[in-house]
């Protein structure tokens, strides 16, 4: 049985660090990007800022914008998050 969705998130984020960056560090980063794949009921980025913002996260989408222009694709296949997620979805799957 797949385990909860937070859980496998908590689990992934705890090894990013999170005071590499002032402003937007890559645990936050990460959670936004995990947030806008997988929540289905948002359909913008803007959405996704205003439930942020309305729920105590204060990010504004032009600092959103800055970091993904200066930091590499966080879900790369060479990025430790990837393999998290990786070896997460391979444990879980039966084998054929």
């Amino acid at each position: 049985m797949l385990r909860s969705f937070p859980n496998i998130v908590k689990q992934i984020l705890k090894h990013l660090p999170t005071n590499d960056y002032p402003v937007l560090h890559s645990c936050l980063f990460c959670q936004i990007w995990l947030t806008f794949i997988l929540d289905k009921s948002l359909t913008s980025m803007r959405d996704l800022f205003y439930l942020l913002n309305r729920s105590g996260i204060t990010v504004d989408i032009s600092t959103f914008s800055k970091a993904c222009k200066q930091r590499c694709d966080p879900f790369s296949a060479d990025l430790p998050i990837s393999c998290s997620i990786r070896g997460i979805l391979i444990s879980k799957v039966p084998s054929l």
